[in-house]
């Protein structure tokens, strides 16, 4: 035992010291992130298990003594939720993720750090749907690594990607051929669905459309705030055409009713208004970004005819 923890010692500097560190850092991040769910109405339950599944991920790697110590990371941080539950996390919270923010704190305990990468994604939150170009710019987030798909074409045909940066790609492209992880699809590259995905983004470009999502989803948002006054509304929340209203037992304890809200759902559809209970009890709404204010309208008035029926 004695030499394994010598053995451990000689690549990994103090054990006791290199644990403590990690778990300093991996609890502090699920400690704010389960607050920051937590105010968004979610149970300190449900909080906790969607921050110990999805919201950070460290690698610990070449730690050694005669370096000081470097503590390699990737952070993968959900920031917009569709289907469970159309949550925000706040401002305050998102930026804890950015590289700055974690080279500071690194930097105050006096290790060196090389923060490596930041991923994150945007099926849902790309391509103008929240008011931007990509959900991540609302919060100035550069990621090393940006998965995408849908919104590039639309859905009209399956298309999705993976940009990455400057440094990641030329790690990839000088890699030594004994260290390069060789792989492709069948179909990758589609010549069809790259010219479909080229053509949307033509007519997202000329037609405004990421500026369009951006007015018409504050006009969206706004116009859902007086449904707030159904006891069964405990909140409203959105980002560009891309909103949510909550639906509870009790607007106090915002205990989830999932059954109302699939009642809602329902009703709504068959007056000819499309939404769906996401996540606990949380009514959806992402309408194309052509909607107009007057289909906008008829949303909501339909939305409050059917609360008044229930």
């Amino acid at each position: 035992m004695r030499k394994i923890l010598a053995d451990a010692e000689a690549v990994l500097g103090s054990p006791a010291r290199n644990l403590i560190t990690i778990l300093g850092y991996v609890g502090l991040v699920i400690v704010l992130a389960t607050l920051g769910y937590m105010a968004a109405g979610w149970s300190f339950v449900d909080a906790s298990y969607m921050v110990l599944l999805t919201v950070f991920s460290v690698g610990y790697d070449e730690v050694r003594p005669i370096d000081t110590g470097y503590l390699h990371t990737i952070t993968i941080a959900t920031i917009v939720f569709g289907c469970t539950g159309m949550i925000l996390l706040t401002g305050a919270l998102v930026q804890f993720f950015t590289v700055l923010q974690l080279r500071q704190i690194l930097g105050a305990n006096r290790m060196r750090a090389r923060i490596d990468k930041l991923s994150g994604h945007v099926v849902i939150c790309g391509f103008g749907r929240t008011g931007r170009w990509f959900g991540s710019q609302h919060w100035g987030l550069r990621p090393d690594m940006l998965a995408f798909a849908k919104g590039i074409t639309s859905g009209y045909l399956p298309l999705g990607g993976l940009q990455i940066s400057d440094a990641v790609r030329e790690v990839v492209m000088s890699a030594p051929a004994s260290e390069m992880w060789m792989h492709g699809y069948t179909y990758s590259g589609h010549a069809a669905c790259c010219a479909v995905g080229l053509k949307n983004l033509e007519i997202i470009e000329r037609s405004a459309l990421v500026e369009r999502s951006r007015e018409l989803g504050a006009y969206l948002l706004a116009q859902l705030q007086p449904l707030r006054e159904f006891d069964c509304v405990g909140d409203v929340r959105g980002l560009g055409l891309l909103c949510g209203m909550e639906i509870v037992a009790d607007r106090e304890t915002r205990t989830p009713d999932p059954a109302r809200a699939t009642a809602i759902a329902n009703a709504c559809l068959a007056r000819g208004v499309r939404t769906r209970a996401v996540g606990n009890s949380t009514l959806a709404l992402s309408p194309p970004l052509i909607i107009t204010r007057e289909e906008i309208d008829h949303i909501v008035q339909t939305l409050g005819a059917v609360l008044d029926s229930i």
